[in-house]
């Protein structure tokens, strides 16, 4: 008899181990922090609102990401603008704000959000002054952009990315 109350209480043990454990948030699968944002990024489409940005409009275009800027150059290499950074991982998609810190836009913040799979890197952010886009995609209210971009084949190598170091 005692063997069956103790067999009974190890098995509610282990079930309330259990349920406690499925109660534990996991983790983002993709770690999705600043970290895996830093390298060089090749953009291989985008839409501005809901429409498809003209591919020899983007083809060429690069993105540098280092801990807390992000520098994106056209397609001739010429900057356009360079932005600081914050991320939070701790939902998915993960939440990113850009604040601009040269250029005509000196100063104003743009909120986005961002996942990262493998090599691929999907953006979408609101313009400044606009709210943070609800989901990975340009359907939401105000002016909404999405860029996916591909990881340049040695990140770690900048002379495989055309974009100038800094």
């Amino acid at each position: 008899m005692k063997h069956v109350v103790l067999e009974l209480v190890l098995v509610a043990f282990s079930l309330g181990v259990q349920q406690y454990a499925d109660d534990t948030p996991a983790p983002p699968k993709d770690g999705g922090g600043a970290d895996k944002l830093v390298g060089h990024w090749t953009v291989v489409r985008g839409k501005n609102e809901q429409k498809a940005v003209e591919q020899e409009k983007i083809l060429g275009s690069e993105v540098k990401f280092t801990k807390d800027r992000i520098i994106a150059y056209d397609p001739k290499h010429k900057e356009l603008y360079v932005a600081t950074y914050k991320v939070d991982d701790s939902a998915a998609p993960h939440k990113i704000t850009m604040t601009v810190v040269e250029g005509p836009m000196k100063g104003k913040k743009a909120e986005g959000i961002y996942k990262v799979e493998g090599d691929q890197l999907t953006l979408t952010y609101s313009v400044p002054g606009d709210q943070r886009p609800p989901e990975l995609n340009t359907k939401g209210e105000g002016h909404q952009l999405m860029f996916v971009l591909k990881r340049a084949k040695d990140a770690g190598n900048a002379k495989e990315s055309k974009a100038p170091d800094r």
